[in-house]
């Protein structure tokens, strides 16, 4: 896959734990009109005929890797000098890695290979080829092929791409029946339950290509890889390449049983050690049993509890709310879509102005063929929920309850969903959201047995209240499932008393502006359940399917995009929101050459021998924002060349008061709070007006550019520390920001306010760090702001900001600074003198 080598450092250690050498490889190839990330260069030449292709397009990458082993091996001292035994050489790969390692086990290779493992990749013609057609497959004709093992997960969107089924386990099958089985060698299939095509990875670049036509991961990630490096070092034990440093506790028998989806496998001698069929004999009740079929049976207990609860529920307020079956949804009342069956029931009552019922299940997958194996099946991922809108007059959270089992994993959501926005009304978020409520979604986060997780999508969070619950945990653990079932009570229980207490609104000009919120957003979540839904049922079902869940007020309404709530400023005048844009557009251009240490002089700098521009995109929403990465590019011409810098910057809106969990850890809950810090002598009114985001190129990457220099080197020499200043700087520019008129009244030309910045601004991206990702942290912190006690001249700011490193990580996430800033227009000095 294009993914850098650093994601597979997890196998790298456990192999190396087994006794192996693990070299990595990853380098950025031409690739036709291209450039993309593989393992080893690639020969497009070999694409041009069967033959070609045989002799292999990336035999010259794998040779030159060799080549350096070999001196390695050779040298007089070194950490592996006189140790490596490249005579027990294996080959692995995931992705298209896979598919390079794969080759070498299907056709005549010059190097040796003693044994080969493959996950995501199949001898299936993806059509890149034009010596043979798409969805063909290629023989195995090796003379001598060396062992070969061939890994995949059941749910692997790419490999189900290249199916006309759409069955993520097709191309494994295939392969081994119609590639492997005509041939000659030994080889093994393990598909793993739940594992999709980006289980692989740790981390998972989310700029990888696979990502995007990628299936949802359907089981632990960790334990998938766990049971992944177990068969695989026991695969290259029974084939003499890995030694036998496992304790028997780690081991694919006492690992993988839960998560195996199917076990195949061909030529494997009597007396020889057989991976998959180790599996299927550990996981078995009796040694007939078929593998994975007490994980089937734990996943349907743990269905029944969740299910059963959630329906006790929904004949709960099925009567206490009157609701009445609707019409309305008919049409999807019974729907099917390729492996994907489902149901849904609409109702309405005096207080639900529209709820629905919806279940889903994924069709059973049969298990794998003969040969000396085992076969298993799925039960199919299964799921129910419930969405329940109530009228404009009953100013009460919406709430949405989902339950569901998939591959060994029982999982919950469930949200009170805010019908006002809360940083405009805390009285909202003190009677629905704080205190007892915040306590127990903390204590949520913490059960023993259950592991919180956050949607990926922005849009989504955007919309969620600030005690949304996210949980899963182990089906098998009847703990874990119990858990489930009490969150989900006191999830319902919580609600259904708010609705019973809360008066209700008179039916003016607040429940209509209740109503219009409501309209917004139950069309964001409806245009978010569309988009999601083509991936996998296709657009006319899933057309039909979200607008059946959103309701009938909104069907006239359903070719229309959802603007996304809370994700903007207040609506200003045509010319004014020009002039802001127009501003901000300056204010970053500004910001970027002060964390530089760059002038606006538009020459070349002293000492360096290119000058510096800055581009500027303006975001109008967050996702926008949040998808783009600051770039820097070297321009060329026999003139004066010229570093570009491609910078951006969003205008978030204005929160008043507001409480968000961010990430889990270890450690606890991190949580960071946008606080009202009144003007001195006011009652009201925010200090700081909407904050500002910006995305910027580290000093050291641009000062790397102006000389001519490598970044590496550069980092090398003067070390990787992030600049403390740089958010310092930014926001004292913006306290000190003269306006266009149009936007606020001109500035005092007095003695500059001076900032005190609090020490937890700096959130460096480190891959160890303890929050991992930063990415859910920057969307929902906040700028924190406040006069200094005692002192009117200098105010107290906390400006979240992300550094990533200058080495180490991808390109597209080196030397950047993602920030949180004051806004340049709410006059800071005027406020507080």
């Amino acid at each position: 896959a294009d993914c850098s080598h650093e994601s597979y450092m997890w196998l790298a250690e456990r192999l190396a734990r087994a006794g192996c050498a693990v070299a990595l490889s990853s380098c950025v190839v031409p690739f036709g009109p291209k450039t993309c990330l593989l393992s080893t260069p690639f020969d497009l030449g070999a694409l041009g005929s069967l033959e070609a292709y045989k002799r292999g397009p990336s035999r010259a990458g794998i040779a030159a890797i060799l080549d350096e082993l070999r001196v390695l091996a050779a040298a007089s001292d070194g950490p592996l000098a006189g140790r490596l035994d490249l005579g027990r050489l294996a080959v692995g790969g995931h992705s298209s890695g896979g598919r390079t390692a794969l080759d070498l086990a299907s056709f005549d290779e010059p190097f040796g290979v003693a044994a080969v493992f493959s996950y995501g990749a199949s001898l299936v013609n993806s059509g890149m080829g034009a010596f043979a057609e798409r969805g063909s497959v290629l023989p195995c004709d090796a003379a001598r092929p060396p062992p070969l093992l061939l890994l995949g997960g059941s749910e692997d969107g790419v490999s189900a791409g290249l199916s006309e089924s759409g069955d993520a386990t097709e191309t494994l099958r295939r392969t081994m029946a119609e590639g492997v089985a005509p041939g000659s060698g030994r080889a093994e299939l393990c598909i793993l339950r739940g594992a999709n095509h980006m289980a692989f990875c740790e981390p998972v670049d989310p700029t990888c290509s696979a990502v995007d036509s990628d299936r949802p991961l359907g089981a632990d990630g960790a334990a998938v890889r766990s049971a992944l490096g177990a068969l695989i070092v026991d695969f290259l034990g029974a084939a003499g390449v890995a030694g036998s440093r496992l304790a028997p506790e780690e081991r694919t028998a006492a690992l993988a049983p839960p998560l195996i989806f199917a076990a195949d496998a061909v030529r494997v001698p009597d007396d020889a050690r057989c991976v998959g069929a180790e599996v299927a004999a550990a996981g078995a009740a009796t040694a007939a049993q078929p593998a994975g079929q007490a994980a089937a049976a734990a996943d349907e207990v743990a269905w029944e509890a969740l299910r059963g609860a959630l329906d006790g529920w929904m004949d709960r307020l099925r009567s206490e709310l009157r609701l009445a079956p609707s019409s309305f949804a008919e049409e999807s009342a019974e729907w099917a879509a390729g492996w994907l069956r489902g149901s849904l029931d609409g109702f309405a009552s005096p207080a639900v102005e529209w709820g629905v019922r919806y279940a889903n299940e994924a069709a059973e997958s049969g298990g794998g063929g003969g040969g000396g194996g085992a076969a298993s099946g799925s039960a199919g991922a299964k799921s129910v929920g419930v969405n329940l809108w109530l009228t404009s007059r009953l100013p009460v959270p919406h709430m949405t309850l989902y339950v569901g089992v998939r591959a060994g994993r029982a999982t919950l959501m469930a949200d009170h969903l805010p019908r006002f926005d809360l940083g405009e009304r805390p009285e909202h978020v003190a009677a629905f959201y704080g205190g007892e409520q915040a306590s127990r979604w903390s204590a949520a986060q913490r059960v023993k047995g259950l592991t919180p997780f956050r949607s990926s999508d922005p849009s989504v969070r955007a919309l969620q209240g600030p005690n949304a619950l996210a949980l899963h945990g182990a089906s098998a653990d009847p703990h874990a499932v119990s858990a489930l079932v009490a969150e989900l009570d006191r999830h319902a229980e919580t609600w259904l008393g708010w609705v019973r207490t809360t008066p209700l609104l008179d039916d003016g000009a607040e429940a209509e502006a209740v109503r219009a919120r409501d309209w917004s957003l139950r069309a964001a979540l409806r245009d978010h359940e569309r988009a999601a839904g083509e991936r996998f049922m296709g657009p006319d079902v899933a057309a039909t399917l979200s607008a059946s869940m959103a309701g009938p007020e909104l069907r006239a309404e359903e070719g229309a995009r959802a603007e996304p709530l809370a994700w903007r400023p207040a609506a200003a005048a045509d010319g004014v929101a020009k002039a802001a844009e127009e501003d901000l557009r300056r204010f970053g251009e500004t910001a970027q050459r002060v964390v530089a240490g760059v002038p606006a002089a538009g020459g070349a700098e002293p000492g360096e021998h290119r000058s510096l521009r800055v581009e500027v995109t303006v975001h109008r929403d967050l996702g926008s924002f949040m998808a783009a990465k600051p770039g820097l590019e070297v321009l060329g011409g026999a003139g004066k060349p010229e570093v570009l810098v491609r910078a951006h910057a969003f205008a978030e809106p204005e929160w008043r008061s507001f409480d968000r969990p961010l990430a889990n850890t270890p450690e606890g809950v991190y949580t960071y709070v946008h606080e009202l810090a009144a003007a001195a002598g006011t009652e009201s009114g925010p200090l700081a007006g909407p904050t500002i985001c910006l995305k910027l190129k580290r000093r050291e990457a641009v000062a790397a550019a102006l000389g001519g220099r490598a970044l590496d080197d550069l980092a090398a020499r003067e070390g990787d520390a992030p600049d403390l200043e740089a958010a310092r700087r930014v926001n004292q520019l913006a306290c000190g920001w003269q306006p266009p008129p149009s936007l606020c009244a001109a500035r005092s030309t007095a003695e500059p306010l001076r900032l005190e910045l609090t020490g937890d601004r700096e959130l460096l991206d480190a891959p160890d760090g303890p929050l991992g990702n930063k990415g859910g942290l920057y969307i929902e912190s906040r700028v924190r702001v406040a006069p200094a006690e005692g002192n009117p001249s200098v105010l107290r700011v906390t400006s979240p900001t992300i550094t990533t490193p200058l080495v180490g990580v991808p390109e597209q996430f080196r030397a950047g600074h993602y920030m949180k800033v004051l806004s340049p227009w709410a006059g800071y000095a005027e406020a507080i003198e």
